[in-house]
């Protein structure tokens, strides 16, 4: 049984939802499906949003670990259903959220440059992204462990990062600006 529950709390929190896994959740969610048993001992499963987000001074790390899941589901989805899938069915890995994790660097980065034109900026985080990928890639790879594979895409180096990919990392890493120093 999955059972989602939105109250209003009298704390800073915004809502909070509750979603209670059981062995219907492999049917509901197909993803969850090799992590439901480690779920189903938790009892549920509790996504707390606060006003404004998580508070980034506090958790900055999380914070963007649990944000890169969600675009990253976001944009498995939108691909799948470009490839005909009407079911939008999108995936990441849990070895991902370290990974997106890493963005909060953004933080101590823009201290640095935020009298850079907003292009140059956007350059910078996109190098980083890049670095970022193809270092966690190439670590993961030697263990045969990486979530993501770009060999068989056109504009890829080693199957690890793809160039056509600029645009997107150029405006993730403006969005990760934005939203991370709103509060800092």
């Amino acid at each position: 049984m999955l059972r989602l529950a939105f109250r209003e709390p009298r704390t800073p929190l915004r809502s909070v939802c509750v979603a209670e896994i059981s062995d219907a959740t492999p049917r509901i969610f197909p993803s969850l499906y090799p992590y439901r048993i480690k779920l189903a001992r938790m009892g549920m499963l509790i996504l707390t949003f606060y006003e404004g987000g998580l508070p980034m001074n506090k958790h900055p790390f999380l914070f963007c670990g649990f944000t890169g899941w969600c675009l990253e589901i976001l944009w498995t989805g939108l691909h799948s259903l470009l490839r005909g899938d009407a079911a939008m069915k999108g995936t990441t890995s849990l070895l991902m959220f370290p990974i997106y994790g890493c963005a909060a660097l953004i933080i101590p980065a823009y201290r640095r440059i935020k009298n850079l034109p907003i292009f140059l900026r956007g350059c910078l985080y996109t190098a980083g992204f890049y670095f970022g990928e193809f270092t966690s890639g190439s670590i993961l790879q030697a263990f045969h462990m990486c979530p993501w594979d770009y060999s068989g895409a056109p504009h890829q180096y080693r199957g690890i990062i793809r160039l056509d990919y600029l645009p997107v990392w150029f405006l993730t890493g403006l969005f990760f600006e934005k939203i991370l120093t709103k509060s800092s």
